[in-house]
């Protein structure tokens, strides 16, 4: 954001590009540095010939430098808002608009426009993006009103199973960092009291307590919801009377064995999609969370697919915009019947097999294998089963204390 600004700023002021010519460049460059005159983009062109960038009111300002220094100058280019304006001083029109624009564009770099979440795997971006509106978070806000510390608090304590975030901006992005532990109870960095509950329906096939209270044993059938180590801790006396109660946080390794029920069809027939020459192209411009139609026109296929292209407009590579202009291409396509081979339709049920285990693979588990078995019926290849799995299918559940 600060390079951002720095480039923003030199353009308002006005520079130059200037060629130094001397045998002695660097008693200039030494003087410029004492006085904390500011160069940038120095190239040497020749042993004497030295190009570099500089503001117009430092240039000005320290002429007498170069004769001091005997130092030959010539002024190559000249960038920046004061040499527009002076270009286009009888279009007054013109003038305006950009000074209004460039005013415009300062005021929507104050906010957030853009929400970016990376690291999930468990939970959706779009479910990270709705928890954050709970907290008023959301595209639009003021980049002075955005609490870090406290969205990392917040989604750490909404998601007991994320064990880091990190929220910073980037110019208008609000980037959003996390880390799942998905194998969960090797370090347990929760302090608050809670206990630890099972998610699925199992069998327990082993549990190692660090603290707590183990209110199961390997073995033991547990529903979804069950405390498996309880952060309750009572006190008895030798009369077996409770004379205290502690909570702790509770910590431990659990693995249950769980069944996951699996159904398939795939039908043999299918349509294959045989794309024509025939394309139209529609334009319209975002503006916030809106699409404006600017060039439209009738749509005549019958069957077409539709591919939209484009992003709101950023200024370098962190300050994205609230608008953008995009290209909508509608594609024509006529369809085939089809029928799959015997080996397709088993390539296609091992290839939803692997993705139906790699979807729940996430969730920390330690075995895994499916047994299924496949019919041909009407046409159609249903593959019904079970996936059975050992995993940590567990979660924190803070306890409330009265």
């Amino acid at each position: 954001m600060f390079k951002i600004m720095m480039i923003f700023c030199r353009y308002v002021k006005g520079y130059i590009m200037v060629q130094f010519t001397s045998d002695k460049i660097e008693r200039l460059f030494n003087m410029f540095s004492n006085l904390n005159i500011e160069l940038w983009d120095i190239t040497e062109k020749d042993e004497s010939i030295y190009t570099a960038k500089i503001l117009v009111k430092d240039f000005k300002k320290n002429i007498r430098l170069f004769k001091k220094a005997n130092v030959s100058v010539k002024i190559i280019t000249r960038y920046g808002l004061p040499f527009l304006l002076f270009r286009n001083r009888h279009k007054k029109t013109l003038a305006a608009g950009m000074i209004l624009s460039l005013i415009t564009i300062m005021h929507l770099s104050e906010y957030i426009w853009t929400i970016n979440v990376s690291g999930n795997y468990t939970y959706t971006e779009s479910e990270i993006i709705n928890v954050l509106e709970e907290i008023d978070v959301k595209s639009g806000n003021k980049k002075k009103n955005i609490d870090g510390e406290y969205i990392e608090k917040y989604l750490r304590n909404k998601y007991f199973d994320v064990k880091w975030v990190s929220a910073h901006i980037d110019g208008t992005v609000l980037n959003i960092k996390i880390k799942e532990n998905f194998d969960r109870f090797i370090d347990n960095e929760y302090s608050s009291p809670c206990n630890i509950v099972a998610t699925r329906d199992g069998i327990v096939e082993s549990i190692v307590t660090r603290s707590g209270i183990a209110k199961v044993k390997a073995g033991d059938t547990v529903k979804a919801g069950d405390v498996l180590i309880s952060g309750v801790v009572e006190v008895h006396d030798d009369f077996g009377e409770i004379i205290n109660t502690k909570y702790l946080a509770a910590d431990g390794d659990i693995y249950i064995n769980t069944v996951y029920e699996y159904s398939d069809v795939i039908d043999s027939e299918y349509e294959k999609k045989i794309y024509t020459s025939e394309e139209k192209k529609q334009l319209f411009i975002g503006i916030f969370d809106k699409m404006y139609c600017i060039k439209a026109g009738k749509i005549k296929y019958e069957k077409y697919d539709i591919v939209t292209e484009g992003n709101n407009l950023t200024i370098g590579t962190n300050m994205e915009l609230p608008f953008g202009v995009y290209v909508r291409s509608i594609k024509e396509y006529k369809t085939e019947k089809m029928i799959y081979g015997e080996k397709e339709l088993i390539d296609i049920k091992n290839q939803n097999i692997d993705e139906f285990i790699k979807k729940i693979s996430v969730r920390g588990i330690k075995e895994i294998n499916a047994d299924v078995e496949s019919v041909f019926v009407n046409g159609k290849y249903i593959t019904k089963g079970i996936v059975k799995a050992v995993e940590n299918a567990v979660r924190y559940e803070i306890i409330n204390i009265q």
